[in-house]
């Protein structure tokens, strides 16, 4: 998955280490590892405007990975594809619970997200609301 790197930095500053979700896979950094990977790569580039969609998608289609997008035609294409899609609602969501993160840290953290990645959940987002209490504490 590929994550903002301003938005990983504040969220390591602000509530400690992602090392373990890195150490478990639940976290990965990743390029493309073969021929494969790339020509997807390749495929998807031609369909978006951002090249991190398109990676996000030829690497995760080769790997059978989820992969986290709230891009909706993103979302749609990936769906079609056969891939399984996570929103970052739902990654934050997962990663508060896993981690046991104070409210207030949370609340923060999400309240800062729109800053720093540019992103907002739309209300048809699977938990969205789950976000706006979340961010309100």
């Amino acid at each position: 998955m590929r994550i903002h790197q301003r938005l990983l930095h504040h969220v390591i500053r602000s509530a400690g280490e992602l090392s373990p979700l890195l150490a478990n896979g639940v976290l990965k950094s990743c390029a493309p590892a073969n021929e494969a990977e790339v020509e997807r790569y390749i495929h998807y580039a031609s369909i978006f405007r951002s090249a991190g969609e398109a990676m996000c998608l030829g690497i995760a289609q080769s790997r059978i990975w989820t992969i986290i997008t709230d891009d909706r035609r993103a979302i749609r294409i990936a769906q079609q594809a056969g891939m399984t899609v996570a929103s970052a609602p739902q990654l934050f969501h997962s990663w508060a619970a896993a981690s046991h993160v104070p409210e207030s840290v949370l609340g923060r953290i999400l309240r800062d997200v729109p800053t720093l990645a540019q992103f907002k959940p739309y209300s048809g987002m699977p938990l969205a609301s789950w976000w706006s209490v979340a961010a309100s504490k």
